[in-house]
């Protein structure tokens, strides 16, 4: 039986992915990321005391943040003490800074306007570095992501797994209006989805009868929480947007309301998409850009080019059509077969104990 460390549980995936690997034999610690000065002090003590085969540290934007805003900082003491006593680590980074990705966020944010362009730039090399000394550090670096994977080997590095986000099929049906075509995005509400650009597409096909749907979700910082008053006070009449947190029972209810489900990302090097896994789990038909997961999966989704408006209209139009909105229902069932939070966990297990 393996003795496995999971150090950092992102929310629904850390439960998922848990869950699929105890019910194949493994045995699990699991270490809730926490930001303050004494995280990996207590961690070390609790790898002290529960001698493990292996530590699997999941990295994510904003975990183990102890001096500063520096992202990171806070668990590198961690892959110290595990590479003096000979534990394997395996990382999974949720993302990775892509210099373009990270130059289209600082300018976005009140922060960084009134910086000069080598100031961010600076930030964009520490952030690469403690990544770097992360992949140095560790076994083996999990990304679900090609687009990550080929990025982070161009770097010099061959310890880089491509393994898939999990989906969880769920066997859950709503009502659908008859006489109109509903469209449903949701999440955290965020400026690098472009609820702007779908307005105008949809202004394009204002004779159509379409009902689009948009979950908002708390917004995180002052931001988005500009832009959801910005969004507001453009979206068209027939847009419906619900704010606030939506337990997962009932988000999965919306979804099951939809005839399509949009994401309508610029995120360029955007790693993985939870909300993308609910809704092919549920056999949803997928309206998505050529970025990221997205592209990876492009034979199963429908892609349009990110920000391009009429483009997007052409993929809402070609999805109004029920025997293409049945094909693409089909391949996201077929592609939720093949992601199965099981089929994860071997893929995990494997990878595990090439190294034990």
């Amino acid at each position: 039986m393996i003795r496995l460390v999971m150090i950092g549980i992102p929310g629904e995936y850390g439960k998922c992915l848990i869950s699929s690997l105890k019910f194949k034999g493994v045995k699990i610690l699991k270490i809730q990321a926490r930001k303050n000065k004494n995280f990996s002090r207590k961690v070390i003590m609790l790898l002290r005391s529960w001698k493990p085969d292996i530590v699997h540290i999941q990295f994510f934007e904003g975990s183990y943040r102890n001096i500063g805003p520096v992202i990171g900082v806070g668990i590198l003491p961690v892959y110290k003490y595990c590479k003096i006593r000979k534990i394997p680590v395996v990382t999974t980074f949720h993302e990775v800074p892509h210099p373009a990705r990270l130059e289209l966020f600082f300018k976005r944010s009140p922060f960084f306007l009134n910086r000069i362009g080598i100031y961010r730039k600076f930030k964009i090399c520490i952030r690469k570095l403690i990544y770097e000394w992360i992949i140095k550090n560790s076994s083996a670096v999990i990304v679900h992501t090609r687009e990550h994977e080929t990025l982070l080997k161009s770097w010099g590095y061959t310890n880089i797994h491509w393994i898939p986000h999990g989906t969880e099929i769920v066997n859950l049906r709503g009502k659908r209006s008859i006489d109109r075509f509903t469209l449903v995005s949701f999440g955290a509400f965020r400026t690098d989805k472009r609820y702007d650009i779908v307005f105008e597409a949809l202004k394009a096909l204002k004779c159509r009868p379409i009902t689009y749907i948009v979950h908002a979700s708390t917004p995180e910082d002052e931001i988005s929480r500009k832009w959801l008053k910005y969004i507001e006070s453009i979206k068209p009449e027939d847009v419906v947007i619900i704010k606030g947190f939506l337990p997962k029972r009932r988000l999965l209810e919306l979804i099951t309301c939809a005839d399509a489900v949009l994401f309508p990302y610029d995120k360029v090097g955007m790693g993985a998409s939870s909300g993308f896994h609910h809704a092919i789990g549920l056999g949803k038909p997928v309206i998505a850009p050529n970025i990221g997961e997205f592209k990876d999966w492009g034979d199963y989704v429908l892609l349009y080019h990110y920000n391009d408006v009429e483009d997007l209209r052409r993929s809402i139009m070609k999805m109004m059509d029920e025997q293409i909105r049945e094909h693409y229902a089909a391949l996201s069932r077929e592609l939720a077969e093949l992601t199965r939070w099981d089929r994860v966990a071997e893929k995990h297990i494997s990878l595990y104990l090439s190294f034990i």
